[in-house]
């Protein structure tokens, strides 16, 4: 099992991916559809995932519009904030 990421280096990783479907996180937190309590479980699933490196060249390479890529464990719920903007 890989080392799990810091927080702060999970956060960065969560936000830029959100980023990149065209999502704000501290908005979406603000705006009501999206709780702490979920953030905090995005950043989580990202801190234990095992595709660190390939999620780290995949946000170089794709910085807006691009479709999450599967192994992304919050694809799930980008795709829900997406049509809940």
């Amino acid at each position: 099992m890989p080392d799990r990421v810091q927080p702060s280096e999970a956060w960065d990783r969560v936000n830029a991916m959100a980023r990149s479907q065209g999502l704000s996180l501290p908005r979406a937190v603000s705006e009501g559809t999206l709780t702490r309590s979920d953030l905090a479980a995005c950043v989580s699933r990202c801190q234990a995932c095992a595709q660190v490196e390939a999620c780290a060249a995949w946000l170089a390479t794709h910085p807006k519009g691009d479709i999450v890529p599967d192994y992304c464990q919050n694809k799930a719920r980008f795709g829900d904030l997406g049509k809940e903007v």
